[in-house]
């Protein structure tokens, strides 16, 4: 008798991982402006993210600025988190989050004709000339 209600208690774990499997994952992904991040976009029109539903449903969340978006990251209330550089370098350092990954190119400037972009300079006499010389280097 018991080891029939163990092999029903297991099966029953099973049933339940099983449909929990089916189910997509929700993102949470920080945002902080529009229409340089294109969250809110993609959570209303979701004809735009190809597998919405199947794999993964958005939740997009507005914070005010990047470094809160470090202590979401830290307490699972974020999943994905717009960092600018210096945010990205204090959630390495002070908030010992080694294990972040990038996804690059989240946030653009200057992509319309006509609109703003910041300048990357380089010295006249140096070694950079062209996109090309960064090829294989940090930067």
């Amino acid at each position: 008798m018991r080891r029939v209600m163990l092999i029903a208690a297991a099966m029953v774990f099973a049933l339940t991982v099983a449909a929990r499997a089916d189910e997509p994952t929700p993102l949470k992904i920080g945002w902080i402006t529009v229409p340089i991040s294109l969250v809110p976009i993609f959570e209303a029109k979701k004809d735009v993210t190809r597998h919405y539903g199947k794999s993964y449903t958005l939740q997009a969340i507005h914070f005010a600025g990047s470094t809160p978006q470090i202590t979401a990251l830290a307490t699972g209330d974020l999943d994905i988190a717009e960092l600018s550089f210096s945010s990205l370098a204090l959630a390495i350092q002070n908030a010992h989050m080694a294990d972040l990954r990038m996804i690059a190119d989240s946030l653009q400037d200057g992509v319309k004709p006509g609109s703003y972009t910041g300048p990357f300079v380089v010295k006249k006499d140096g070694p950079i000339k062209k996109i090309e010389d960064l090829t294989g280097k940090s930067v």
